[in-house]
C-alpha cells in the first residue's frame, strides 16, 4: 500500500503511513525496520510535513534508548 501511495504521487500520505508503521514496529521490538522506515520517510515529511517529520524524528529516540547510543557514542 505504501509504494502505491508513492506510485500515484501521494508522498506525504506514504511519509505519514511509514511513520505510523514505524511506531509499530518500535512497540513490537523490531527496531531495525522501524529504523529503515524512519530513514524513508523522514525527508520526505521534512519536505512536505514540518509535524509529521518532527514526529518522525522523536522515534527515532526510542531506537537509540533501547539500543544504548547516544550522541556521545555514535
Amino acid at each position: 500500500a505504501l509504494e502505491l501511495l508513492d506510485r500515484f504521487g501521494e508522498h506525504r500520505n506514504a511519509g505519514i503511513a511509514r511513520r505510523d508503521l514505524a511506531g509499530a514496529l518500535v512497540d513490537q521490538g523490531d527496531l531495525d525496520a522501524a529504523e529503515r522506515e524512519l530513514q524513508r520517510c523522514i525527508p520526505v515529511l521534512l519536505l512536505a510535513d514540518r509535524q509529521g517529520a518532527a514526529a518522525a524524528v522523536a522515534l527515532m529516540a526510542p531506537i537509540t534508548r533501547r539500543r544504548g547510543r547516544t550522541a556521545d557514542t555514535r
